[in-house]
């Protein structure tokens, strides 16, 4: 994937993104057994990857993952949303088999953003 997407004001080239929706609401088990769901909003939830990541990139993405506040995302649609990673939204993954001889290491990254 060629295509530039930006996080808090940062480019980023990443090997994927995928998008996914979220419903938001509550279940709901009245006495009868019927089920009832209180809808509230639909929102959207990417998950962003890296394949084989220089670990002189890898701070640019923990520092976005450690973000506590609310943060800018423009998708590869230059469209704009309000995001945070949600717990457990970050993770790497190191590989033997991608460390070179001059200890070079490369990660495997995947980032988590939800729509606020």
């Amino acid at each position: 994937m060629n295509t530039s997407i930006s996080l808090n004001g940062s480019l980023f080239n990443p090997t994927s993104v995928s998008a996914r929706l979220i419903r938001v609401g509550d279940s709901r088990r009245a006495a009868n057994g019927t089920l009832y769901y209180y809808h509230r909003s639909n929102k959207l939830a990417w998950d962003i990857q890296w394949n084989s990541l220089a670990e002189t990139n890898l701070s640019a993405i923990q520092t976005i993952a450690l973000l506590t506040s609310s943060f800018a995302f423009i998708d590869e649609a230059s469209t704009s949303y309000t995001v945070l990673v949600p717990d457990g939204g970050y993770s790497a993954v190191l590989s033997a088999s991608k460390a070179s001889r001059a200890n070079f290491y490369y990660y495997d990254v995947t980032l988590t953003i939800e729509q606020v």
